[in-house]
């Protein structure tokens, strides 16, 4: 699950003043994630900088789906690909793609509002 980075911190705080270990993760990327044992398995809570505050998040990533309109172009409409940056010695570039995020199955993902602080 994605939470704020508060979130994570009143998590494990309460695991370490119930004398239980803090497990974590190792994700992919070098990223760690603390985890969380439910019923039906193991979650990661990610604390996300960008997570509303006192929710939970959790996607499923089964049921995300990405439907590509293009792929990777540069925008060179006007013939050139490099552009001169005004007032500096340099060029640039915009690399662009059109695509969107989608889901099969709304109700596959949760959210939990109103954690506590």
């Amino acid at each position: 699950g994605l939470v704020d980075h508060r979130q994570a911190r009143v998590y494990g705080a309460s695991l370490t003043s119930l004398k239980q270990t803090v497990n974590s993760l190792d994700l992919k990327g070098g990223f760690k994630a603390l985890e969380a044992s439910t019923g039906s398995g193991t979650l990661a809570l990610f604390p996300l900088r960008d997570a509303p505050t006192q929710t939970l998040l959790a996607p499923s990533v089964d049921n995300i789906r990405i439907h590509q309109a293009s792929d990777w172009e540069f925008m060179d409409e006007d013939g050139a690909v490099l552009n001169r940056v005004p007032n500096v010695d340099g060029y640039e570039a915009t690399l662009f793609r059109y695509d969107e995020q989608t889901t099969d199955v709304r109700r596959a993902h949760g959210r939990i509002n109103n954690l506590a602080a």
